[in-house]
């Protein structure tokens, strides 16, 4: 064993052990006997079909968004089913790991769609720092309206120099294009793809960041929308930060930290325990989504077009 595989291998170890850890500790402090009277008397039909509607726009307009990147600027026309079905396929890794679930995806847009593995990889890499740009920037807007100290943490303080870092290297990518690293595996991404994939992503991440407003209702609470539009985008940009595998824990804690002072239930429950219930809730039908479409896909392969 190398020492770089081992190292992966010690990394992976130390973060489900660090989600086992987080959750020892929630569990101790939120009793699960708590968490699951919490939840009794939720709508679970409206929740579950609500999550298959945010699924579904979700997956459709990620794939339309690829699909037309790629046909009008990447000089490879692809079919919008081809991409839900590489999409999807992707969905499977994606669920433990982000940065691998994006590496599947440029691998089938290599194997499938037969685009060069470096245009594809290129591609991949450039959207993802597009996302977690997106994220970055609406969690710093979110930093000037959400509660400005969460358990003992100035957020402007400690989002303020990431934003800036990464507002930096994006306007340094940009106007320095031929620069060797970026050349490599950015190849012909300009300033206007930039903006372009900036607008396409744009639905994603509002409904992204707004989609937890309904949620509550569900479960006979509510959140502000108010409070969900400026806080949801520092809870997303915490749990994108790479401390456990898919932000699993990290998301729960930082949701309930910042909205536990405005959630309202009708019913006589923990605010807590119920902010933590629908945070797993939601996290875990949202993984089923992913992995059914996934695992679907890939059990019903179609077959290779001809060359």
């Amino acid at each position: 064993m190398t020492q770089s595989s081992f190292l992966k291998k010690l990394r992976t170890v130390l973060q489900w052990g660090l989600v086992v850890a987080i959750f020892i500790f929630i569990f101790k402090k939120y009793p699960a006997q708590e968490l699951w009277k919490s939840m009794q008397g939720g709508l679970w039909v409206p929740l579950m079909l609500y999550a298959i509607a945010y699924f579904v726009f979700m997956w459709v307009v990620d794939a339309w968004g690829l699909t037309f990147f790629f046909t009008r600027y990447g000089g490879h026309p692809l079919r919008f089913l081809d991409l839900l079905r590489v999409r999807a396929s992707s969905y499977l890794v994606q669920m433990v790991n982000y940065g691998a679930g994006q590496a599947v995806l440029a691998y089938f847009l290599s194997e499938k769609e037969e685009i060069p593995l470096k245009r594809a990889t290129g591609f991949v890499i450039f959207l993802s720092l597009v996302d977690l740009y997106w994220i970055i920037t609406m969690a710093f807007i979110g930093t000037f309206f959400a509660p400005p100290i969460l358990e003992g943490t100035d957020l402007q303080s400690f989002v303020s120099p990431i934003w800036a870092a990464a507002t930096a290297l994006f306007i340094f990518m940009l106007l320095y294009p031929r620069f060797r690293l970026w050349s490599k595996i950015m190849e012909k991404i300009r300033f206007r793809h930039f903006l372009l994939v900036l607008l396409i992503r744009i639905p994603m991440h509002l409904v992204l960041i707004t989609s937890f407003y309904f949620v509550p209702y569900c479960f006979h609470a509510h959140i502000p929308f108010y409070r969900i539009l400026t806080a949801m985008p520092i809870v997303m940009f915490i749990g994108t930060l790479p401390i456990t595998p898919g932000g699993f824990g990290t998301f729960q804690i930082a949701f309930v930290g910042f909205f536990k002072n405005f959630l309202t239930s009708t019913q006589p429950v923990n605010i807590t325990s119920l902010l933590l219930s629908m945070s797993l809730v939601w996290t875990f039908l949202n993984y089923i989504l992913k992995g059914l479409s996934g695992a679907f896909v890939l059990v019903f392969k179609p077959h290779r077009r001809a060359s």
